[in-house]
C-alpha cells in the first residue's frame, strides 16, 4: 500500500493556540508537524521537545527558511498577521493563519493579492467552518426544508481577567473582544445569509481602550435580521440560533467547537443530533481540508475562501469604524 502523502508543517509561535493545531495534527493522515520557531529559542526548543517535534528554530525568519517545512501555521498575535504571511508567502510557504486574519481590509488585500502572484496556498484558520455541526447546520438551511431564514441570533462571551498588560487588554496586539471572539458570530451570519445591507454597531471599552462588549445588528433584505454580541468580562450563552419559516436550528453551546444541534420542527419539538467528539479537539477537520489543498497545489479553500475572509473583515472594519476602534500602526 503507497504511503500517504503528508504537508510538513512548521508552528509559528509557540502558544496555547499552537498546542491545540499540534495535538491535532498528529491525529490527521495528511499531516504532520516537523519543526516550531520562536523568537525565544528556549520556547522553541521546550515545544519540539514536549510534541517530539524534530526541528525547533530561534527566529520566526529560520522556520519560514526551512527546507523541513512545506507550510506554516501563523499562531502569534493577530497584529503580526499581515507581516509573517507576507514573509511566509515570500518564502514559497503555504499559509494557514489564525484569525482575525489581519488588522483591517487593506492588510487581507495585500495577503491575498500575494499569495495568487506567488501561487502559494492561504486560508485563514477559521476551523468552527470544517466542523460537522456546523456544516450540516448550514446543510439544512441551504436545502430549503425549513424555509427561508428569517433571524440569527448568536454570541460569544467569556470573562477574562482584567489584566491591562494582557493581549485581551493590550491594542497595540489588537485585543479586545471584536478580534478576539466577536468575529465568530459575524462569520456565522456571514456564512448563512452572507453581506449585509447594513450593520449597527454598539460598543464599551476599557480603559486601555480595547473593547469589553458588543452587540451587533445586521439588516439584510425582506426584513430578515441577525443580532450578535460578543463579551470579554462576562460569561454568555454561547448558542447560536437559525430562525427559519418552517422551524428553526439551535446549536447547541459552545456553539463554535464540536457541538450539537437541535433541529425545531414546530416551536418546542426537535431533533437531537449530538456531534461531539472524544480523543480529538476539533482542529482535526481544518488541517486535514488544508493540507489535502496544499498537496494538490490549490492557492485557496472552497468553504474557507480569500473572499470569505475579505467579507469578514470588511465588516470588521465597518464595525470597527462605528464604534470608534483604533489599532496602533495599522489605522
Amino acid at each position: 500500500m503507497q504511503e500517504q502523502k503528508k504537508v510538513r508543517w512548521g508552528v509559528l509561535g509557540p502558544g496555547k493556540i499552537a498546542r491545540k493545531f499540534t495535538e491535532a495534527a498528529s491525529r490527521v493522515e495528511n499531516a504532520t508537524v516537523t519543526a516550531v520557531g520562536s523568537r525565544n529559542e528556549g520556547r522553541a526548543k521546550e515545544f519540539a521537545g514536549y510534541y517530539k517535534i524534530p526541528h525547533f528554530y530561534g527566529s520566526y525568519q529560520a522556520l519560514m527558511q526551512s527546507d523541513e517545512v512545506d507550510a506554516i501555521y501563523i499562531a502569534t498575535p493577530h497584529s503580526a498577521h499581515h507581516e509573517l504571511t507576507l514573509a511566509c508567502i515570500e518564502n514559497k510557504k503555504a499559509v494557514l493563519c489564525e484569525k482575525a486574519f489581519a488588522m483591517n481590509t487593506k492588510e487581507v488585500k495585500e495577503m491575498v493579492e500575494a499569495a495568487k502572484k506567488a501561487k502559494v496556498f492561504l486560508m485563514e484558520a477559521m476551523w468552527t467552518r470544517f466542523l460537522p455541526h456546523f456544516e450540516h447546520a448550514l446543510e439544512i438551511v441551504q436545502s430549503g426544508t425549513l424555509g427561508k431564514v428569517k433571524s440569527i441570533q448568536a454570541d460569544f462571551g467569556f470573562k477574562a481577567p482584567e489584566d491591562p498588560e494582557s493581549r485581551l487588554y493590550n491594542l497595540a496586539l489588537g485585543g479586545g473582544a471584536l478580534m478576539d471572539v466577536g468575529l465568530y458570530p459575524i462569520f456565522l451570519v456571514l456564512s448563512v445569509l452572507g453581506k449585509p445591507s447594513e450593520i449597527i454597531a454598539k460598543a464599551a471599552f476599557a480603559d486601555t481602550g480595547a473593547d469589553t462588549q458588543e452587540t451587533i445588528f445586521f439588516g439584510y433584505p425582506e426584513g430578515v435580521q441577525a443580532v450578535t454580541s460578543s463579551s470579554i468580562i462576562t460569561d454568555t450563552s454561547i448558542i447560536a440560533q437559525i430562525n427559519l419559516e418552517k422551524g428553526r436550528i439551535e446549536i447547541c453551546r459552545p456553539w463554535y467547537q464540536p457541538s450539537s444541534l437541535k433541529i425545531y420542527n414546530n416551536r418546542f419539538d426537535y431533533q437531537y443530533e449530538n456531534y461531539e467528539v472524544f480523543g480529538q479537539n476539533g482542529y482535526e477537520h481544518e488541517i486535514k481540508e488544508a493540507s489535502a489543498d496544499i498537496l494538490a497545489n490549490k492557492v485557496e479553500n472552497t468553504k474557507m475562501t480569500h473572499a470569505n475572509s475579505l467579507m469578514l473583515m470588511e465588516c470588521l472594519d465597518e464595525v470597527r469604524a462605528q464604534i470608534g476602534l483604533k489599532y496602533p500602526n495599522h489605522d
